[in-house]
């Protein structure tokens, strides 16, 4: 089966005048919404085509057309996945309401993160509060999750 998020990724460096070309399976990817001209392009109506997909598993002949699926959205150009290597050269707002606020600061971003905590991962975005516990907590809590986690993947 071929992974329809990996991609091959080409990144030119004008600085330092090298080309990069990675083809590597397993990169680090996470989902990002697509921002053009500090608008979404993922609208408040995909987000309903999404939950009628989730409210009715035996999908009636009415619903087929209009249900969208993660999937759907990442073909039509609404989510990206990017690694870590695209996520240097684009700019990333933190939440919607960063793409409304016109500040010095930034003008133009290329992408949206779906939800703040994306950011840290799956096992670092299940510890309760990371931002008013102590280092050390997190991440002890951290090598706890990853752990049970390879434990339940292995059996």
């Amino acid at each position: 089966m071929i992974d329809k998020y990996n991609k091959i990724l080409y990144i030119l460096n004008l600085i330092y005048s090298f080309y990069r070309i990675y083809t590597d399976s397993g990169r680090a990817q996470r989902p990002l919404f697509i921002v053009e001209n500090n608008n979404l392009k993922f609208k408040k109506s995909d987000l309903e085509r999404m939950k009628i997909d989730d409210e009715n598993d035996k999908k009636d002949d009415e619903n087929v057309r209009n249900v969208m699926t993660f999937d759907d959205a990442v073909e039509r150009g609404l989510i990206e996945f990017l690694d870590v290597e695209e996520e240097e050269v684009s700019m990333i707002a933190m939440m919607i309401d960063d793409l409304k606020d016109r500040s010095d600061y930034c003008y133009t971003y290329t992408h949206c993160e779906i939800h703040p905590s994306m950011i840290l991962g799956v096992c670092a975005s299940i510890i309760p509060f990371p931002d008013h516990n102590q280092v050390n907590f997190i991440y002890f809590s951290f090598i706890y999750v990853n752990i049970k986690l390879n434990n339940i993947v292995s059996s």
